[in-house]
């Protein structure tokens, strides 16, 4: 666990990350793992956009700990995996292996923040501003059979196998500007 200030005013972030797994042999010639995997990072530090400066370049003054966008900026990040995986081995030479994971994902911001540069001799800035509403789901299998050989008075490493993958999105995403 994470909790975490910035010198800038109003940033912060809060970071969580847990993981389990457990592997164990069925057999004394197979052997199962699962685990979960979970993180959740909280905060605004990453929807930091700069200081502003004037259109000629110059420097606004403004304090180091400046912080030119919405306090209530803000971003949530979950994801959740899920895993399993199987090792069978049927000699010294010869071995199954599969695996298999499913992720779940959300992302969740809203920002608004200055944008672009100050007039000489102005005090005003535009701005702009973002919300986020991201989510996915993906699950994968992957199977393997590997094993050595001797054919045709050479030596032969052989890997046969295959994949599946699977993503299904649901994004939104919401630009302004003032």
């Amino acid at each position: 666990y994470e909790d975490k200030q910035s010198f800038l005013d109003t940033v912060w972030d809060r970071n969580l990350n847990l993981y389990a797994a457990l592997d164990f042999d069925a057999t004394p010639d197979t052997t199962i793992g699962v685990g979960v995997a979970h993180a959740r990072l909280k905060g605004n530090s990453a929807l930091y956009p700069g200081v502003p400066r004037y259109a000629d370049g110059r420097d606004l003054g403004l304090p180091r700990s400046a912080y030119v966008a919405a306090g209530w900026n803000e971003a949530d990040r979950r994801e959740t995996q899920v895993f399993l995986d199987l090792e069978h081995r049927f000699s010294e030479n010869w071995k199954l292996k599969a695996a298999a994971a499913y992720v779940r994902e959300n992302y969740d911001a809203v920002e608004s923040h200055a944008n672009g540069r100050v007039a000489v001799g102005g005090s005003t800035v535009s701005g702009v501003g973002y919300a986020y509403d991201d989510a996915a789901n993906s699950r994968g299998l992957d199977i393997h059979l590997s094993g050595k050989l001797q054919a045709l008075g050479l030596a032969h490493e052989v890997v046969i196998g295959g994949n599946y993958t699977k993503q299904k999105r649901d994004d939104g995403y919401v630009q302004y500007w003032n």
